[in-house]
């Protein structure tokens, strides 16, 4: 027998004797779950700036949030209502409101905004009185590396585990739930939450959002290293009325955070939408400094690309209303 599956009987086995329905005791892997991440918060942005390539402010920031979900799973938990809720059989009255953890939830986190993908549901798990098994299995991720060292020593060892291969089928059966946020898969069943990181996201900018802060926002999206979230949009819906502001307002911020010593491209690349919709071709707009590009599609009846957009890309389409951008996506 070997190792993983010793693990997910010792899992099964703190399942059983029902250790994680105690709520003090999850609020204790909960608080030692928060001290073993702040402790090592120096090595872990580092290994966070060198994984994904992110300065070290992203990373900082991506540490806070992870400690601020873990911080607020904390907070639902209540040690003196649960108290007063185990004795209600005592006063001869019903607990209909009673929850239990389903069991052993094993988590597949995506890559992008890694810790965070890991902290986020394993908090959650735990405040719900889960035993849990983790799978790292990026053997150069410095962040795994770090915290296949901080998380089992900082955590019960009967009701946590850290596994550093993919589980196999055999083993995904003895899981009561799963956490993939790497699913290829179409269909859930009911003891699985997935997330498709393959799929195409659509944003919609309306004629009346505020396209300068609109721009901003998905240009942003675009450009690194926040391009590589599979939430970046893939393509987006503008309204005709506003497309040419919306694409001006993305290349003028584009610009604006290109660093100085960058080659610059004339500016006839920003003259296209008035020059070719005419032709009903695609218009392609290329900031001065080449960090984004961005392509219209001017006819309605040309299909976007079915698969994720990876680059500095950002594809719109027209549209004359929301209304019509919704049957556009439903006939597409």
């Amino acid at each position: 027998m070997d190792s993983l599956q010793d693990s997910i009987n010792t899992l099964r086995s703190a399942v059983i004797d029902g250790r994680t329905e105690n709520v003090r005791h999850r609020q204790n892997e909960l608080l030692k779950l928060h001290s073993g991440l702040r402790g090592k918060s120096s090595s872990i942005c580092d290994a966070i700036s060198k994984d994904s390539g992110v300065s070290a402010s992203d990373a900082q920031k991506e540490f806070v949030l992870a400690m601020d979900a873990v911080q607020k799973m904390y907070e639902t938990l209540h040690f003196e209502k649960s108290l007063e809720d185990e004795y209600l059989v005592k006063e001869g009255k019903d607990h209909l409101s009673r929850k239990v953890g389903v069991g052993i939830v094993a988590i597949r986190p995506t890559k992008h905004t890694r810790l965070y993908s890991i902290a986020s549901p394993l908090a959650a798990a735990i405040a719900a009185g889960n035993c849990v098994l983790l799978e790292l299995e990026l053997p150069h991720s410095q962040l795994d590396q770090a915290l296949i060292e901080i998380l089992p020593s900082a955590l019960d060892r009967d009701t946590f585990f850290v596994s550093p291969a993919k589980l196999e089928n055999e083993q995904v059966s003895q899981i009561d739930f799963t956490v993939d946020q790497m699913s290829t898969a179409s269909v859930s069943d009911v003891n699985q939450l997935l997330s498709q990181p393959q799929s195409r996201t659509l944003a919609v900018v309306d004629q009346t959002a505020s396209i300068g802060l609109a721009a901003r926002a998905i240009a942003t999206a675009r450009l690194p290293p926040y391009n590589t979230s599979p939430y970046s949009p893939d393509s987006v819906i503008v309204n005709t009325f506003v497309v040419e502001e919306f694409v001006k307002g993305c290349i003028g911020y584009a610009d604006s955070l290109a660093s100085s010593d960058e080659k610059s491209l004339p500016n006839g690349n920003l003259q296209g939408l008035e020059k070719h919709s005419a032709e009903g071709e695609p218009v392609v707009h290329t900031s001065k400094t080449g960090n984004l590009k961005i392509v219209v599609l001017q006819d309605r009846s040309s299909n976007p690309p079915t698969t994720k957009i990876e680059g500095q890309y950002l594809l719109i389409r027209p549209s004359t209303s929301t209304t019509d951008a919704i049957f556009s996506q439903l006939s597409s």
